[in-house]
């Protein structure tokens, strides 16, 4: 088997031993990662996952950390993660000697070959929810997301002020100047963008922001600052959880993916970024709010009414700073940095078609 994208050497101690038969490269994310899946000669499917070059083992083990233990607990919506053959000592190839040189954690689910860290894991079946899902879908993804929580609350949890307030405000701040220069740069700044249908979404985005920036960091400032040392109830959390991060089979969900971004947080952050990415869509806003509470309430250990109603107002407040931090994110990204993303242009401009969307609703 020769897969370029992947070295010969994971193809030689880990595929192959696997009785690896197929692979197929998957279209790229956000974040950097590549992903591929494995048909083994018995008919299961596996993914290969090949992390961010940015990341370092010790998170990649935390992740994993985090990951198996939610699947010990019984949430089969986590994928089980499966050992790879540790590296051989003295093969001149081996990550062994660098992972120790470099003081990271080596653990049984994740290898280093090639200045990459590579990952086996569990095939989750099924599809994300389009914008368009129906309210009872949005409901059993949030109850889903309250599973995950349930199954990592004994890993740790804190009372006290949430990360993902002051983040947020902080980077609204930092925004404010950076619209500025959008606003110097005129129109023709997004016209540098090649593809159609990304150009499109980046100049309605750029009127969108430029018009409202100002009313809107008001609004984020003084929302959140409500809660600006406000004790909560924090433990381990998705925080990236949009609707495609989460796989369904006719309306049911089956698959949790993209754990990278899981950290101590408030769970609310996750109730928000589930909402947020369907309030663009054909119901009203109040309507899916309601299912995603019902829920999130549902499994979730914060289900007193009380904890719920506040948290409510506060999943809320991070939504509406979230979606337009989101957007205006891409905006500096792909006009005044010059950043490039590994996913196609077409994706990017969904997400922000999307962003926008739910911006105004």
């Amino acid at each position: 088997m020769n897969i370029p994208a992947i070295p010969a050497q994971l193809v030689r101690e880990v595929l192959d031993p696997m009785g690896v038969a197929a692979v197929k490269p998957l279209p790229p994310g956000m974040s950097g990662a590549r992903v591929f899946r494995l048909g083994l000669r018995t008919g299961e499917l596996r993914v290969l996952k090949r992390w961010p070059p940015d990341t370092s083992l010790d998170r990649v083990a935390e992740v994993d950390r985090i990951v198996t233990h939610s699947r010990e607990r019984g949430c089969a919506l986590t994928p089980q993660l499966f050992p790879i053959i540790p590296a051989r000592s003295g093969d001149p190839e081996s990550s062994g000697e660098t992972m120790e040189s470099a003081h990271s954690t080596v653990g049984p689910t994740h290898r280093l070959i090639s200045n990459a860290c590579w990952q086996v894991m569990q095939w989750m079946p099924g599809q994300p929810l389009q914008e368009t899902a129906d309210l009872e879908s949005i409901e059993r993804g949030a109850a889903a997301i309250a599973e995950f929580h349930r199954s990592v609350a004994d890993l740790g949890s804190s009372t006290e002020p949430a990360a993902a307030i002051g983040t947020r405000l902080r980077r609204a701040a930092e925004l404010k100047p950076l619209v500025a220069q959008l606003m110097a740069m005129g129109p023709a700044a997004v016209l540098e963008v090649t593809d159609p249908q990304l150009e499109a979404a980046l100049f309605q985005a750029r009127q969108l922001v430029i018009w409202k920036w100002d009313e809107v960091a008001n609004t984020i400032t003084r929302s959140l600052n409500r809660y600006v040392g406000e004790p909560l109830y924090n433990q381990f959390v998705l925080r990236d959880v949009h609707r495609e991060n989460a796989l369904f089979v006719e309306g049911r969900p089956t698959g949790l993916i993209d754990f990278d971004a899981v950290r101590i947080d408030t769970p609310w952050t996750d109730l928000a970024r589930w909402a947020g990415s369907f309030l663009g869509g054909p119901h009203p806003s109040e309507q899916v709010w309601e299912a995603s509470m019902a829920g999130f309430s549902r499994n979730h250990p914060l289900n007193e009414g009380p904890e719920m109603e506040f948290g409510g107002r506060l999943a809320r407040d991070l939504s509406f700073a979230t979606n337009w931090i989101g957007l205006t994110n891409w905006l500096v990204w792909l006009v005044l940095e010059k950043r490039s993303f590994a996913t196609s242009a077409r994706t990017i401009a969904s997400r922000i078609e999307g962003l926008r969307r739910s911006a105004v609703s």
